[in-house]
């Protein structure tokens, strides 16, 4: 009982494994952002997205962003996006039909 409750298990995180988005980043400025009152923030690039990073979000609609950023990510892209600096921006997945923002980084 038990070997074959394992068996389900593991074919279970096995599907998981390859079904799951895989982290992408990109360089680029940031070309248009985008803030909303209940807290998300949204952006596109200069030169958009790479095919990589389009194909983490089968509804991609052209944004990368996140619905549930703190305020520390949200203070730092707009400074980037005032500078017109560089930004690193990690992706994994989608967050609604935008490419998820995991991670960034600035450059001077």
């Amino acid at each position: 009982m038990y070997v074959q409750m394992f068996r389900w298990v593991l074919a279970g995180l096995i599907f998981f494994a390859c079904s799951s988005s895989a982290y992408e980043q990109q360089t680029a400025r940031i070309a248009e952002i985008y803030f909303h009152e209940n807290g998300s923030i949204a952006l596109k690039l200069d030169g958009g997205f790479s095919d990589a990073m389009k194909a983490e979000c089968e509804s991609f609609n052209g944004y990368a962003g996140s619905r549930t950023a703190d305020d520390i990510l949200k203070a730092f892209l707009l400074a980037q996006y005032a500078a017109e600096k560089e930004v690193k921006l990690g992706v994994d997945g989608c967050d609604g039909a935008w490419l998820k923002i995991t991670t960034s980084r600035g450059f001077l």
